[in-house]
């Protein structure tokens, strides 16, 4: 019940907001490390509660790290931040992110996407971090470590979400970032969240 209620609810909001990101994928995982996990998105009510822990300013510019068909990203640019950006190493999905931002209903913020490998990619704008579990640790540490190169390059303060955690070792043994949150909801157990910010 609580299942198809659910589900219900989320084709209700990609018809509110005029985006279609309801199923599930195995991306093309043309990456490094091959360690990309599969895309399906986080439940709106969750992802609503997330974001607004995030405290997002005007000054943020955010990236959702594997961001699939773009429900986060989407949802993100309906806040007043400066700018977000998505990434995605599935061509074919990063075409329906595109496609979404687009179409997208309410949208205060520019919206780009980028077809790549997150651990290759230049992060020297960016300060708030979205990751659904998009890929592996290896994969994981190479992106935090460019994430930190850019800081020490533009330094600037930087938070994460980074939800269902598998490779959350890779945040506790960086050592520039501290977990300032956890969270588990009680009714979806498997979408706990760690939040994290830079302590430099």
């Amino acid at each position: 019940m609580l299942s198809s209620l659910k589900s219900a609810h989320n084709l209700f909001c990609d018809r509110r907001f005029g985006i279609e990101t309801v199923g599930e994928y195995r991306p093309v995982d043309t990456s490094l490390y091959r360690d990309a996990n599969r895309s399906g998105p986080l439940g709106y009510a969750i992802l609503a509660r997330y974001i607004k822990l995030l405290e997002l300013q005007p000054t943020d510019t955010v990236y959702d790290l594997g961001c699939g068909t773009g429900r986060p990203l989407c949802m993100i640019a309906r806040c007043d931040v400066a700018r977000c950006v998505g990434v995605e190493i599935d061509a074919g999905l990063a075409a329906i992110a595109r496609r979404n931002s687009a179409r997208l209903v309410g949208r205060r913020s520019e919206i780009s996407i980028v077809d790549g490998d997150a651990a290759e990619l230049d992060y020297r704008d960016g300060t708030v971090f979205w990751l659904y579990n998009p890929f592996g640790r290896r994969t994981l540490t190479m992106v935090l470590d460019r994430i930190h190169d850019g800081i020490k390059i533009a330094p600037r303060a930087v938070r994460f979400c980074y939800v269902t955690p598998e490779a959350e070792e890779a945040f506790i043994s960086c050592g520039w970032l501290t977990r300032y949150r956890s969270v588990k909801p009680l009714l979806h157990p498997s979408c706990t969240a760690s939040f994290w910010r830079s302590s430099i």
